[in-house]
């Protein structure tokens, strides 16, 4: 996949998510994501609202501070493998965003 394609997508997405701003700006420094802007933007970016993913993504993001703003180097590091050709990368990119605990498990409580 080209680099420069899926640099444009992460920021594409990231800017989806982030926290509105009264003015556009071409920087991705200017921008940043809280919770509440992650929760909100969800369904424009994926098509459906699904706020528990959009706190477990979060948490994992913010290294489970409350209050924190996420900036897109932060979101960047914990998706940039689910673009990765191979699959078991991938794979392993969504197992750790849905695996909450830290105990190499997911938690079907958690899930549901």
């Amino acid at each position: 996949m080209n680099n420069e394609f899926m640099w444009n997508r992460f920021t594409s997405a990231f800017k989806v998510l982030a926290v509105e701003r009264d003015y556009q700006s071409k920087r991705i420094a200017l921008f940043y994501m809280t919770e509440d802007s992650l929760s909100e933007n969800w369904v424009k970016l994926f098509g459906h609202k699904c706020d528990i993913l959009a706190r477990i993504m979060f948490i994992k993001m913010s290294k489970r501070k409350r209050c924190a703003k996420i900036n897109f180097i932060q979101f960047h590091d914990a998706l940039i493998d689910i673009v990765d050709e191979i699959k078991d990368r991938r794979n392993r990119c969504v197992f750790n965003l849905l695996e909450f605990n830290g105990d190499g498990d997911l938690d079907i409580m958690i899930l549901m």
